[in-house]
């Protein structure tokens, strides 16, 4: 890889922050102990208790705040908006990056480049970390040692699986033209869908690429009280929000509508995780939806072990 060719990827890290001065003092140490160069763009989106004395500690990042609180998906936005680099990293407030993220996914994106390819994300593994620092586990991981290519044709299809393994935003990476041509985020989603805008980000960035996959601990995830799941219910209608923009990509006879063997699949997933989570109530409602089809429990077994994707994915060397 010639010294040239690498000094071709850009960064900027846009990191989105409300209400936690605190933790995003070690969010943005994190940016700028990255063994490569890197913008970092700060948004504060409106938060109560002014963030702007720990930013005045740091006068190497560019710092935005909203003169009221916007959302997640329309500060993602704005910082991506105001973004030199060519790909951006994101990164919530109560995250934090190894100092080897930028530069892993550097040499990666170079290498699936030099081997044709034409990446548009990448995405890594995150410990999941408690407040103390201690690490509870990893967020799901093919079951490969190896960086992987995953070709634009099959992400979609990977998706509505479940078995491609973006994740979180401080997972996933993108290239920046990529996110402005289709639109950035979406700040107008329905009513009662107000998690699940990364993903939603990731589906419209599918058709635009390839993505790789590190299977490096590249992120941490801060699990706490702050960032607490939402309900079970909510969970599974977020779910069956995000299989319908999957689909309306994808065309062909289930364009916008969920295939029933994928419903069905959803209802037992979010049914045992409730059962598991002891909400009996809204667990046998689920289950109830998909207990009865084996082709549910095909696919929930099919997804613990990336079954399809393992299949799909094209290891670089």
């Amino acid at each position: 890889m010639s010294g040239h060719a690498f000094n071709q990827i850009s960064w900027t890290v846009v990191l989105t922050t409300f209400n936690r001065p605190v933790m995003v003092r070690r969010a943005i140490e994190s940016c700028i102990a990255q063994t490569v160069p890197c913008e970092i763009v700060v948004v504060d989106d409106g938060t109560m208790d002014e963030i702007s004395y720990v930013a005045e500690q740091f006068p190497q990042i560019v710092y935005i705040r909203n003169a009221e609180n916007l959302g997640h998906s329309a500060s993602a936005n704005l910082g991506i908006s105001r973004a030199q680099g060519a790909w951006i990293k994101h990164l919530d407030d109560d995250d934090f990056l190894h100092p080897d993220c930028l530069l892993t996914m550097t040499h990666a994106i170079m290498a699936a480049r030099e081997q044709g390819h034409d990446p548009k994300i990448v995405t890594c593994v995150a410990a999941n970390l408690d407040l103390q620092g201690t690490t509870l586990a990893h967020t799901r991981t093919l079951p490969i040692s190896a960086p992987a290519l995953m070709k634009r044709e099959n992400l979609l299809a990977m998706m509505m699986c479940d078995q491609a393994p973006l994740g979180t935003p401080v997972q996933v990476a993108h290239e920046r033209q990529a996110a402005l041509d289709e639109g950035g985020w979406n700040v107008n989603r329905p009513k009662g869908i107000m998690y699940g805008d990364d993903a939603e980000c990731w589906i419209r960035l599918a058709s635009r690429g390839d993505a790789l996959f590190l299977p490096d601990v590249l992120s941490y995830r801060t699990i706490w009280s702050g960032n607490q799941s939402s309900s079970h219910k909510t969970r599974r209608d977020i779910s069956i929000y995000l299989k319908r923009r999957i689909s309306e990509r994808m065309g062909g006879k289930h364009q916008g509508r969920i295939p029933s063997d994928i419903a069905r699949y959803l209802n037992l997933h979010w049914g045992l995780v409730a059962l598991k989570d002891g909400e009996l109530l809204t667990g046998l409602k689920f289950v109830l939806g998909g207990m009865f089809h084996p082709r549910s429990y095909r696919y929930i077994r099919r997804r613990s072990r990336f079954a399809d994707a393992i299949k799909l994915v094209y290891v670089l060397e």
